[in-house]
């Protein structure tokens, strides 16, 4: 389990994504081990590892979120224009890497929900080095329909991994996509990257068979600082 506690969210359990009956998050050792194993070392420490607490009658459920870089973290927008133009080249290096991942018959899909993000602050930064939380997830705003989650994608990271369509999300998207890459005449599915970062996609996403939303803690403020790190036990259950 990475080693340093950073910050925690409050989540709406219901409105998270899940792979195969369970959470995506629940899934974070097979996720950290197929980016690990498969892409690189760096490109697992870009999703945070998260413990989760599904609360009870009294208390919300919420995310304890751990990365294995030591140090204070921070929200990307939060950064002067130097420190987050270099953050931002980063992440998008390493997405670039992981995309080729969305189309693997095993992981894509884990990847792929992994790649859904509340929103633009999920995206942190610790010692010059992007780290994702609140991923696995959709705001409550987005619903169902393919161009609203294709329009959110575009608002978190596809600004950094601009595609012709939200990452996939169950096996029929998956072979819709590679059929789409596989045939010179049907339409790209993802869009020439363009030069630099920010840059949106504007074509339309495929249909959804099943799609969650998200946690409410990035948009309403409510996050916890570095304070509820010193004892990590406290986070668990």
């Amino acid at each position: 389990m990475a080693a340093h506690f950073f910050t925690k969210t409050r989540i709406d359990l219901t409105r998270c994504l899940d792979v195969d009956g369970t959470l995506a998050l629940e899934r974070y050792p097979a996720l950290h081990q197929a980016l690990a194993g498969r892409v690189s070392p760096q490109a697992a420490t870009l999703f945070a590892e998260p413990l989760v607490s599904k609360g009870n009658a009294g208390a919300e459920p919420t995310v304890s979120w751990y990365s294995d870089i030591e140090g204070d973290g921070a929200p990307l927008s939060a950064l002067d224009d130097d420190a987050r133009k270099s953050a931002e080249a980063r992440l998008g290096d390493l997405l670039r890497e992981i995309k080729p991942l969305m189309d693997d018959p095993d992981d894509g899909r884990l990847i792929s929900a992994a790649l859904h993000l509340l929103g633009a602050d999920s995206i942190w930064v610790i010692k010059g080095q992007p780290v994702i939380l609140d991923w696995g997830m959709l705001p409550e705003n987005v619903s169902q329909d393919p161009a609203e989650r294709h329009t959110h994608f575009n608002a978190t990271l596809g600004r950094f991994l601009p595609l012709g369509a939200a990452p996939p999300l169950t096996i029929a998207e998956q072979s819709a996509r590679r059929a789409a890459a596989a045939s010179p005449a049907a339409p790209a599915t993802d869009v020439p990257e363009p030069a630099g970062t920010g840059a949106t996609a504007t074509q339309p996403a495929v249909p959804v068979a099943r799609a969650a939303g998200a946690a409410r803690n990035v948009a309403g403020g409510q996050t916890w600082g570095k304070q509820w790190g010193r004892h990590r036990g406290r986070h668990r259950g």
